[in-house]
């Protein structure tokens, strides 16, 4: 059973997480279902990353999205069906890629050419995360959360950072509220999402 909460490398420079005012989430009836297997092989205290879970799921419930988490079966058999899988690494080693540097807090595995989801793979370089929440005075699992929130938002928008917003290159961690997606990114959340359900859908 998933346990539901519904509520290209980010860095860290200067993001102030400057939206004060708590979006409203869309009726449950209407979300769509983002089902997230989360792989903890950092060590992390399972209390951290249940918050960080809620503080991603309430980002991506506020677009309209009921985040589903899963967590691995026991004993290796296979999962459930999920979109798409986080897992949460010590480090970044290990990791192939000239898009990480040392300031980089976490990973999308992204396919650029995808019509719809364009990947299905999230890493979060927990000892990092760590780091610099405890050097910013932020909460382990707030910092968590939003990288893995924006993350995920890699694999589900279109190529690229934006200006503004959870989806900024660099952040300044003078405040520690949440942020959300534009009504813009929402729209194209969903459409991609459900193209790539119609293609599931293709493959019985």
């Amino acid at each position: 059973m998933g346990r539901q909460l519904v509520g290209c490398a980010v860095g860290l420079g200067m993001l102030a997480v400057a939206q004060s005012a708590w979006p409203q989430s869309a009726n449950s009836a209407e979300m769509v279902q983002l089902r997230v297997l989360m792989v903890n092989r950092a060590g992390a205290r399972p209390e951290v990353v249940r918050a960080a879970e809620r503080d991603t799921a309430a980002i991506y419930a506020a677009a309209g999205i009921q985040t589903i988490w899963v967590d691995p079966a026991p004993g290796g058999t296979p999962n459930e069906h999920v979109n798409l899988t986080v897992v949460l690494r010590p480090e970044s080693a290990g990791v192939a890629s000239t898009k990480i540097t040392d300031a980089s807090l976490g990973y999308a595995v992204t396919e650029p050419d995808a019509r719809g989801q364009r990947g299905r793979l999230v890493w979060v370089f927990f000892g990092r995360v760590e780091k610099h929440a405890e050097r910013n005075h932020i909460q382990i699992s707030r910092l968590c959360g939003l990288v893995m929130a924006h993350e995920i938002g890699h694999l589900v928008l279109p190529a690229g950072h934006t200006e503004s917003g959870l989806m900024r290159a660099t952040w300044d961690l003078r405040s520690s509220l949440l942020q959300f997606f534009s009504s813009e990114q929402k729209d194209d959340i969903h459409a991609r999402l459900a193209f790539t359900r119609g293609d599931l859908g293709g493959r019985n």
